[in-house]
């Protein structure tokens, strides 16, 4: 494709020397006088085209953009997209994007039609202004093909200057997406080539240099909240939001290292502040959906139900149903690094296998670097608890809940009543005493039951049974018993 996109390339340039010499043959023709008043009616066509263009596209309230929003629903619907439109900031960012890439396009329409009205009005003045008329005829001839050839650049570079700076924001987007998707496929590769030889070489580049990018920028460019947006920042970004979004079902896979969905969401959130409005609103209106059962753009859950992890995916889900975007990102960082953790360690993989998640609890750091990753954001409480209960949903769904007549039945009962003893014999104690008696007893009549405790995992439960029944010294085994199966109907709901 090399080649032919060499030629494609070189479209501007033949398109800008041709309107540069019919433009210079024509001032030629017409002499200095005339080509430089065309000169003057441009440049206020320029300026008048620019404030027409910034009251018509303003995304607060321009005509245009109001009629044009009214077709970015059924559009973004065709695109797959349609359920953005459910958020409610959706409206408020569609404006933007509406008035972002409207604006060049409307700018040069303005420009000709007021140039040739303007070119009217001006006509009936020319003749009676009386100036160069003591220029040598040479000179008038010779000037007026070089101001000829400078306002056939000018013509032709607003022209092209929306085309121009739109085929750069596709390359953009054609770009990050493909990057995003991890996709090299040689179709895409060949458009970008052909994008970037028409925008970034020759006389594309040339026309953008001189005074393209900067009308691009005046026209296209916007500010929300106080912060400059842009075009191609927010393709850029947005196309890093949406596969990092739609990366949030399915399997825990894309919450290990450098996929970390959630990191990836946080990074594209920075990039602007319309993408952060967008995807407060977005993980808020998800979150409500998947705790109510319901879909978001195809995804029906957080992560899948693993039975052990749903409760913390559950947890996730409340704190995201009330996220603003002024801590998104920080929250997202937060809980991306505690499920980071999970992935770490490979306890994603143990997530349906009880004993072989405890198991791992048993022999690694998670809960302790779970915790740690939570504990400095005040809005992961309710996570953070959820992580100091995962070690006894596993221990509880491992030993299950024995009814009478059962083989290990009457070892069940044995544990629970050594923990409830444990309990009972230590209620004068300092709580560290009573920690150290509890746990010392519940890994005892765990291991008589058949079930190993250890390290952070051992620590975690005690603390759950220390906390549940304070420094009573009546706890019955029987309660222990309820609290156990309450644990274990959690995983199995």
């Amino acid at each position: 494709m090399g080649n032919a996109a060499g030629i494609i390339s070189m479209v501007p340039l033949v398109i800008m020397l041709a309107v540069m010499l019919i433009s210079g043959l024509i001032g030629l023709i017409r002499g200095l006088k005339k080509t430089v008043f065309s000169l003057m009616v441009v440049g206020a066509s320029i300026i008048l085209s620019l404030i027409l263009t910034l009251i018509l596209c303003n995304p607060k309230g321009g005509a245009l953009v109001n009629v044009l929003d009214k077709v970015t629903g059924p559009m973004f619907e065709t695109m797959g997209l349609g359920a953005l439109a459910e958020v409610e900031a959706f409206s408020t960012v569609s404006r933007y994007y509406v008035s972002m890439l409207a604006g060049p396009f409307v700018f040069m329409a303005l420009f000709y039609v007021l140039r040739f009205i303007i070119g009217i009005v001006m006509k009936f003045f020319v003749k009676k202004i009386p100036i160069m008329n003591n220029i040598p005829k040479v000179a008038k001839k010779l000037g007026g093909l070089g101001a000829g050839m400078a306002m056939g650049f000018i013509v032709i570079m607003i022209t092209m200057m929306p085309i121009l700076g739109t085929l750069d924001v596709m390359n953009t987007a054609i770009t990050e997406m493909s990057a995003a998707v991890s996709q090299d496929d040689a179709g895409t590769n060949d458009v970008t080539e052909v994008f970037d030889g028409m925008t970034n070489k020759g006389a594309g580049k040339t026309m953008r240099v001189l005074g393209g990018d900067l009308l691009y920028s005046a026209t296209s460019n916007k500010k929300y909240e106080g912060q400059k947006v842009t075009l191609k920042t927010e393709i850029s970004g947005m196309s890093h939001l949406l596969t990092s979004l739609t990366s949030l079902g399915g399997d825990f896979s894309n919450f290990e290292g450098e996929d970390n969905a959630f990191i990836k969401i946080a990074d594209a959130t920075e990039e602007s502040p319309l993408i952060s409005l967008l995807t407060a609103e977005c993980i808020s209106t998800a979150a409500d959906k998947w705790r109510n059962g319901e879909e978001f753009m195809g995804v029906s859950s957080l992560g899948g139900d693993e039975p052990l992890i749903k409760p913390l995916m559950d947890a996730v889900l409340e704190v995201f149903a009330a996220t603003e975007g002024e801590y998104l990102a920080e929250d997202l960082r937060s809980i991306g690094s505690a499920i980071g953790v999970l992935g770490k360690y490979g306890l994603l993989d143990e997530s349906g296998d009880q004993e072989g998640l405890l198991k791992k609890l048993n022999n690694t750091p998670i809960l302790s670097e779970m915790a740690a990753a939570l504990h400095s954001n005040p809005r992961m409480s309710k996570v953070e608890q959820e992580v100091s209960s995962l070690g006894l949903r596993a221990f509880a769904n491992v030993v299950g809940v024995p009814q009478e007549g059962d083989e290990n039945y009457e070892e069940y009962k044995q544990m629970t009543k050594s923990i409830a003893e444990s309990l009972n014999n230590s209620a004068d104690m300092t709580k560290e005493e009573k920690r150290d008696m509890v746990k010392s007893e519940l890994v005892n009549a765990a291991a008589d039951y058949g079930t190993d405790l250890e390290g952070e995992v051992a620590d975690q439960i005690t603390d759950n049974f220390v906390e549940e029944f304070g420094d009573r010294d009546d706890v019955t085994d029987e309660e222990i018993e309820e609290f156990i199966e309450k644990y274990q109907n959690d995983v199995n709901a």
